[in-house]
């Protein structure tokens, strides 16, 4: 099939000859679409990312009785990996990143991804339980978190490993 321009320039300037998920498997593109559709989930596709090559969309939910903005943000290998799911409107104490705003859908472990999982099943199940949890500790699971996952970086930087001395 001829590839798009965008397909072939990136925002990056230079060529690439992998073309993005969504445009090699566009059927699980349309089938992520239909479901948000049927779900009744009002969506927005991010042109400017798509041109870029990469897939985002815009989704409003309702949490606590408010329609709440969230962003998808799909990996270049979906569905192998899992979305990225952020408010970044929202502020909640536990299960959202406090700078990135990224929300925890699903335990760390890879066992809890499956390459048949929608957003629109994530947003329709996983997303109301965690908002659930914000008032019932006994739905918490055990897993702990790296505090380094919170810290602020510089891109492109590197941690050189020291010895504190007694």
């Amino acid at each position: 099939a001829p590839r798009s321009a965008a397909a072939t320039k990136r925002s990056s300037g230079g060529l690439s000859c992998v073309r993005p998920w969504f445009e090699e498997n566009a059927a699980r593109l349309a089938f992520e679409l239909d479901a948000l559709q049927r779900a009744g989930i009002r969506y927005e596709l991010d042109e400017q990312a798509r041109q870029a090559g990469k897939l985002r969309l815009q989704v409003w939910v309702t949490i606590d009785q408010q329609e709440t903005a969230l962003v998808a943000d799909f990996p270049d290998l979906y569905p192998y990996f899992r979305f990225e799911v952020s408010a970044p409107t929202l502020n909640l104490a536990r299960h959202q990143h406090p700078l990135q705003k990224n929300l925890c859908l699903l335990p760390g472990a890879t066992q809890f991804w499956h390459s048949t999982d929608t957003l629109s099943n994530h947003l329709a199940t996983q997303l109301p339980r965690l908002v659930q949890s914000l008032g019932d500790n006994t739905l918490e699971i055990a897993q702990g978190e790296p505090v380094s996952s919170y810290l602020g970086y510089h891109e492109n930087t590197m941690v050189q490993p020291w010895q504190l001395r007694r």
